[in-house]
């Protein structure tokens, strides 16, 4: 259906002009400022975002209410939204059990104690939502709405050519900015954004990155923004009279429906060209060049692998596209070659070695250098896992954080056990593990429309401008599908808000490649009519839309400010947390120092006092009150070191237990006469803890709150164990559940189940292994040691890090008598290590090999693997030094004094070193004295 008109423009004849200024500015808003709001991962910029679309929409509306008529141009990518926004809906609306089990069947296994058919006695509650995190979600919707609605409007506002090419410019210009503010950070950084802004989790000192919390997301932006600004460069050395006609600056772009509107009720205004003007012109391409240099640098200094391929992939792909357009054009092939000069000269004079280092990686060719601590790939897998369990409509968006500590296990990498993985590094990944097949769907149909849109409109396209600005358009959005294999990228507002701008420029040049499209626009030149597909609607329609909008819209950017209200009070919690140490030693070692104490029990207050504020603002955020009620337990343990009987929680449950109180109000009253006041604490932190799972039920350390806590509430033994297993079902590989499980199961009797349970908790980082292990030989009889090293090492077959922790902390307890059999088994294991490694990797194993045969007194053993490290890396100094020494220590100062000698070479000053190459020496000398002595002829008398 075609929508007549009797202006050429659509927006420009609209009853409200203002309108069409503030969808404008909206839109810019959107590509300028979100990305200096911390890239909009900060609330504050995920707010400014859903007002600025919310705008873009609002105004939009009211201009075609506004008009007698109004014509709506839709698209493919408008089903393909709407079932993305049904999805998001059915992930967080509450849903009968029996629809759940349906459609979701691991939710049942993994939440036993949220199941209606459980005893109410270890009963939490009914889970009713697909969405493990139905707050996130939540947010998640709010997003993806923002976004749909940019995208419908942009599609609607790029009516011409010259509209999408302002929308290209704006995406040039927003990329330049950036990427300039990038260096000069930089090259200024004080290590804050904004030099004013610190953030918990980032700094700008690692890497240039502009307001981005990481440099993967910068690089992204750029990539997305070099198609755009190559165009513009090219477009701005085209047709001079061309360029003065239409303008290429941004504030042209701006103006440019102005200036149609002051042509529309009068004759076309003629001026005369001023100087200025006409060298700004002459100017303006050599400026842009000098940007698009500049542009480049800032990913080359972001050091980000990632995103250097994107902007090669953007960069290539356009100039692919667009090579026979702009192969005549020597201006344009100048600048080109000064801008790589420029870049080449910047990176000769800042950031050469830290940017080859990077690309270093690539040369190798290896996955083991560009993934060495297997990080990424380890949470690949665990995602995939998840995928497995939830393949329909996911765990939720938002849910990733919480859910895919289910499925990461020890031997995928043992230290990222203790380590978050917020996002997937996967975009693909991550919206099939929170969307399931049909999000992954959605994704693929979007994918597709645009392949189509910038594949078949530069097939069919017959003019070079919409050809060249196709160039551009699809060199960016093939980046972003690149660069989304390594990273998930598309969770950063700023980074979808400019692909979503792309998309609506590639929607609209599908259109305007169309002939009949292209022939109505140039006749509407002359008989001033243009044919405009799209459907006709009725006012009415968009003064329902309106009425139905306002308040949706007025709710979500309540709660986006409401989030971006609650942003500093975290933030002030997690820079508390991460300038002390909050771990439950810290109590510990304060017990023994009074200032230490008042010290501690003054930082968690203020933990306390943040988290306060958070939970205040933003009621449903599960971490906030997981935090929360942690931190009440652990100023409740704080103050109990003060007093004469400082009973630790587990001491006051056991107590009360004990006790059998007859009623609250006598616990309350005992309570209050042996703990004090503070004793309120634990009742928060039950509060607080129920509340957490109440919102997200995968906290898993929440459940052990309960468990310790359900004394409070008279709660029986089956309430404690059904708590302890629901968190062993939500932290599998949690070091902290796993300890709490083990120690309940040998409480119980079942040691099987406790073999099990610490087999899996000596796999969960070095963090968990010293502490189990540290406190197995403190609570072990001095001469029991010997016999417990031997059932330890049958028991659960410990890895060669266990051992090792094991053989520190039995050392200063144990007799060295009782150490010989231990020594020598992890000698044992760490020489097979060392034989299946080979090379340099081998040479620490030989080293710990070497150190505890000799302390067992193997010394041919010692001696074995001391030559063996030194075979293997002969450049390690104290395989060479320890060499030297059992050398000479064996009486053969010959082979023992080289070794010295290079020890001493490489550390001049290291007096130990020379000392045992001066004995070498003298010992060689004294020996050769010898040996000539008995060499010499007996002398006559």
């Amino acid at each position: 259906m075609a929508c007549f008109q009797p202006q050429v423009n659509q927006f420009a004849m609209s009853g409200s002009r203002a309108s069409v200024r503030i969808l404008d500015a909206a839109l810019a808003g959107c590509l300028f400022v979100v990305p200096l709001l911390m890239a909009g991962r900060h609330p504050l910029g995920q707010a400014v975002l859903v007002i600025l679309a919310a705008t873009a929409a609002m105004a939009w509306a009211a201009g075609q209410a506004s008009r007698p008529w109004a014509c709506f141009r839709p698209t493919w990518a408008a089903p393909l939204l709407l079932g993305g926004l049904v999805l998001l809906v059915v992930q967080i609306v509450p849903l009968p059990e029996t629809a759940l089990d349906r459609i979701s069947p691991a939710l049942g296994q993994l939440l036993p104690m949220w199941r209606s058919q459980t005893a109410p006695s270890a009963r939490l509650g009914v889970w009713q939502t697909l969405s493990l995190n139905p707050a996130a979600s939540r947010d998640g919707l709010v997003l993806f709405s923002a976004y749909a609605l940019l995208f419908l409007v942009a599609v609607q506002r790029g009516e011409h050519l010259e509209d999408v090419e302002r929308l290209l410019r704006w995406c040039a210009a927003a990329a330049a900015f950036v990427g300039i503010y990038g260096l000069v950070q930089y090259v200024t950084s004080n290590g804050k954004f904004f030099w004013i802004y610190e953030d918990p989790t980032s700094t700008t000192l690692d890497a240039a990155k502009a307001n981005f919390t990481t440099r993967n997301h910068f690089a992204q932006f750029l990539a997305l923004g070099v198609g755009p600004l190559l165009w513009w460069v090219q477009s701005s050395f085209g047709n001079a009279d061309k360029g003065r006609k239409h303008g290429h600056g941004l504030a042209a772009s701006f103006h440019a429906i102005g200036e149609t509107r002051r042509r529309r009720d009068g004759p076309p205004i003629s001026r005369r060209p001023e100087p200025l003007a006409h060298n700004a012109e002459n100017i303006a391409p050599y400026a842009l060049a000098v940007c698009l240099g500049l542009v480049l640098f800032a990913g080359l200094l972001s050091l980000s692998r990632g995103g250097m391929v994107a902007i090669a992939v953007a960069l290539g792909l356009t100039t692919a596209l667009s090579w026979r357009s702009w192969s005549g054009n020597r201006g344009f092939l100048a600048s080109l070659a000064g801008a790589v000069v420029l870049l080449a000269m910047m990176l000769a004079i800042f950031g050469f070695e830290q940017v080859n280092r990077r690309i270093d990686d690539f040369r190798a060719g290896s996955l083991e250098r560009l993934d060495h601590v297997k990080a990424r790939r380890s949470v690949w897998t665990a995602v995939a896992r998840g995928i497995r369990q939830f393949p329909l409509l996911g765990t939720g968006v938002g849910a990733h954080v919480e859910a895919y500590p289910l499925y990461y296990s020890p031997e995928l990498y043992r230290e990222g056990v203790n380590r978050e993985f917020t996002h997937a590094e996967n975009s693909y990944l991550q919206i099939g593990f929170e969307t399931g097949l049909a999000g992954l769907a959605l994704l693929g149909g979007v994918m597709a429309c645009c392949g189509v849109w910038c594949v078949g409109g530069a097939m069919r396209a017959r003019s070079a401008r919409v050809a060249a600005c196709l160039a551009a358009v699809t060199g960016g959005l093939a980046a972003t599908a690149v660069h989304a294999l390594v990273d998930f990228i598309w969770y950063v507002p700023a980074c979808v808000v400019m692909i979503v701008v792309l998309a609506a420029c590639a929607a609209n040049l599908w259109r305007l490649s169309n002939p009949e499209v292209s022939h109505g626009a140039r006749g509407a030149a002359t008989d001033r009519r243009a044919a405009t597909p799209g459907r006709r609607l009725p006012r009415l329609a968009y003064a329902a839309f309106l009425a139905i909008f306002a308040p949706a819209a007025a709710w979500a950017v309540q709660d986006q400010v409401r989030s971006a209200w609650s942003e500093r009070p975290w933030n002030e919690y997690r820079k508390s947390l991460a300038n002390s140490d909050s771990l439950p030693e810290a109590a510990e070692d304060a017990s023994k120092d009074s200032q230490l104490r008042g010290e501690a029990q003054q930082a968690e207050a203020r933990r306390v006092h943040w988290l306060q504020q958070v939970v205040a603002r933003q009621p449903d955020r599960a971490r906030a009150h997981l935090r929360l009620a942690q931190s009440y337990l652990r100023l409740f343990e704080l103050i109990q070191t003060d007093k004469e009987n400082p009973m630790r929680v587990g001491d006051v449950r056991d107590a009360a237990l004990r006790s059998r109180f007859a009623s609250r109000e006598a616990l309350d009253e005992w309570l209050r006469r042996a703990v004090g006041d503070h004793a309120r604490y634990l009742d928060l932190a039950l509060h607080h803890a129920r509340r957490a799972v109440a919102l997200c039920p995968l906290q898993g350390h929440a459940y052990l709150y309960l468990a310790e806590l359900g004394f409070l509430e008279n709660a029986s033994e089956s309430w404690k164990r059904a708590c302890v297993e629901q968190a062993l079902c939500v932290r599998p590989y949690d070091g902290d559940v796993l300890d709490t499980a083990a120690a309940e199961a040998i409480a119980a009797g079942d040691y099987d189940h406790w073999v099990e349970l610490v087999s899996r908790l000596l796999r969960c980082g070095s963090h968990y292994q010293r502490r189990w292990i540290e406190r197995l030989v403190q609570n072990t009889a001095p001469e029991a040691l010997a016999g417990m090293f031997q059932a330890f090492v049958q028991t659960f077959q410990p890895d060669l890090e266990s051992l090792r922790i094991l053989v520190a902390s039995a050392q200063a307890r144990a007799r060295p008598e009782q150490m010989v059999w231990l020594r020598r088994y992890y000698a044992d294991q760490a020489a097979q290590a060392a034989h299946s490694r080979g090379g340099a990797e081998a040479t620490p194993w030989w080293n710990e090999a070497r150190k505890n045969y000799a302390a067992a007194g193997d010394m041919d053993l010692a001696l074995q693997c001391a030559e063996n490290a030194a075979t293997a890396d002969p450049q390690n100094f104290e395989a060479r030094l320890a060499l030297g020494a059992i050398l000479l220590a064996q009486g053969r100062p010959n082979e023992a004094e080289p070794h010295l000698r290079w020890c001493v070479e490489r550390r001049p000053g290291d007096a130990q070193v020379e000392s045992k190459w001066k004995e070498a020496v003298r010992k060689r000398m004294d020996e050769q004295a010898a040996t000539a002595r008995r060499a010499a002829p007996p002398r006559p008398f």
